[in-house]
């Protein structure tokens, strides 16, 4: 997920902001994808101890990752 969000910095920002923007709309709209999301989120923090999650914990959420890949398809 690092990687596809450091290559959304790097591409330029209309890139960026374009993409971050389509996310935001899409998980506003389905709020059904962002309740799952939101729970393997919470579920990953509650394993990394109530801390903040580092690359390697966020390589580890599969539904974000899929749908991160999956508007960057659209």
């Amino acid at each position: 997920m690092l990687i596809l969000i450091s290559s959304l910095t790097f591409a330029g920002t209309d890139t960026a902001s374009a993409t971050l923007s389509r996310v935001l709309h899409q998980l506003a709209i389905r709020k059904d994808i962002q309740k799952i999301i939101r729970e393997e989120i919470r579920n990953a923090r509650k394993d990394n101890g109530g801390e903040d999650l580092g690359y390697d914990a966020l390589l580890n959420l599969p539904y974000l990752d899929a749908v991160l890949k999956e508007t960057l398809r659209l």
